[in-house]
């Protein structure tokens, strides 16, 4: 089955505003579909900036160690699942897997 991803604005998961959805096809086999992801347009870029900017000064306000936690955290995750993103890379877009790592 076909994940459908959708936007994350302002701390939910959400339709773009048309409703769309565009396919992500694999460029060596274009009959499997990745995934699915929200065919985002203005009306979507403009929420999610309207949403970062009211977030901002909580972010600001945040004490730094609490911050360098939560990007360490997020660095970690990464690093601990780059050879599955490595692997999806290469079945998205066509990228040789030693690249794509």
């Amino acid at each position: 089955m076909t994940e459908t991803y959708r936007n994350y604005i302002d701390g939910e998961w959400c339709d773009s505003a048309s409703g769309r959805t565009v396919d992500n096809v694999n460029p060596a086999d274009t009959r499997d579909i990745v995934s699915r992801h929200a065919a985002s347009d203005a009306r979507d870029a403009a929420a999610a900036v309207a949403a970062a900017a009211a977030a901002f000064d909580g972010w600001k306000k945040t004490p730094i160690g609490k911050r360098a936690k939560i990007l360490n955290d997020a660095a970690a995750h990464l690093e601990a699942n780059a050879d599955t993103i490595a692997a999806e890379l290469t079945r998205e877009e066509g990228k040789a897997l030693n690249l794509a790592r």
